[in-house]
């Protein structure tokens, strides 16, 4: 077995966390609406983790 695997894993999970948290903070987890809108926010804004703190992402989606 690897060392780096399980290093990579954790990474991937701290990254995660800390983008779920972006997403919790800014409303589009507890939404009130469960929309496309709210849920792709939701995962693209978990998806891009720390980038949304450090430079100033907002990702947000439109469905149609």
């Amino acid at each position: 077995m690897r060392r780096g695997v399980p290093t990579i894993i954790v990474i991937i999970l701290i990254w995660a966390a800390i983008g779920f948290t972006f997403a919790y903070n800014r409303g589009y987890v507890r939404a009130a609406d469960n929309s496309c809108s709210a849920g792709a926010s939701a995962l693209k804004t978990t998806l891009y983790g720390p980038l949304n703190f450090f430079s100033g992402i907002n990702p947000k989606v439109k469905c149609t």
